[in-house]
């Protein structure tokens, strides 16, 4: 079973996590969600992962992964 990671923040940071996670980590874990103030930020780097994270707000973000970064 894969770990669900959650993001919150799609800026540099945010951003260069999810594309490691997406490229390295793809037999052990994915990226299940994203949340970030700027939507329009959050589409776009889920629309860039091979993931396809949902998009979601933070409560939902916190109650449905294992880990949150």
């Amino acid at each position: 079973m894969k770990i669900k990671i959650g993001i919150i923040g799609c800026g540099a940071i945010g951003t260069r996590l999810a594309k490691f996670i997406d490229k390295k980590l793809i037999q052990t874990a994915h990226v299940a969600t994203l949340c970030d103030t700027d939507r329009k930020k959050a589409k776009r780097l889920s629309c860039a992962l091979k993931a396809k994270p949902e998009i979601t707000n933070l409560l939902s973000l916190v109650k449905n992964n294992d880990l949150i970064i």
